[in-house]
């Protein structure tokens, strides 16, 4: 029986509420809504877990389960994920999962500050991301998760971190 690994793109995000699933592709900007059966509820928990990095193995008998192959198909469909041969485990593929931004601005918690709300920026904050690549906006390059600037090889520049309001 032959195994193999399905992998999320670290460009996609997985989420589960309820008895529903949501999985979208940030670079092409797709999505794919299911219902959770048990079978899929579980795939997507294995997924989940930060441990299995985003991939799980599946085996033929799985593969071949029409619920679950139209569920791989659909995330292939919309190129948020991919299947490869198992090979040995230190060789599988591995994908980050990504961490979705937070929308609100030096402003918004300014004025929720000045309301006395206090706090709900330390609900948000967990991790700051600096991009100093000389764009006001950042680049479009950065769709997905990296672990260094991949626009070039120059140090960061330290005092612009340091003034970042």
């Amino acid at each position: 029986m032959k195994k193999h690994w399905f992998t999320l793109h670290g460009n996609t995000f997985l989420w589960l509420k309820d008895n529903t699933g949501l999985v979208y592709n940030a670079e092409n900007k797709t999505q794919f809504i299911f219902p959770l059966s048990d079978k899929i509820e579980q795939k997507c928990h294995q997924l989940l877990k930060i441990d299995n990095l985003y991939t799980i193995e599946l085996t033929d008998e799985a593969i071949n389960d029409d619920e679950i192959n139209q569920w791989i198909n659909s995330l292939v469909s919309i190129q948020a994920g991919y299947l490869s041969l198992n090979v040995e485990f230190d060789k599988r593929p591995v994908s980050l999962k990504p961490v979705l931004k937070v929308q609100d601005n030096k402003k918004y918690y300014e004025e929720q500050h000045k309301l006395g709300f206090k706090g709900k920026i330390l609900q948000n904050l967990h991790e700051l991301t600096f991009y100093i690549n000389g764009s006001e906006h950042g680049n479009n390059e950065y769709f997905k998760q990296t672990i260094f600037p991949v626009k070039s090889c120059r140090d960061l520049n330290g005092s612009k971190i340091r003034l970042f309001p």
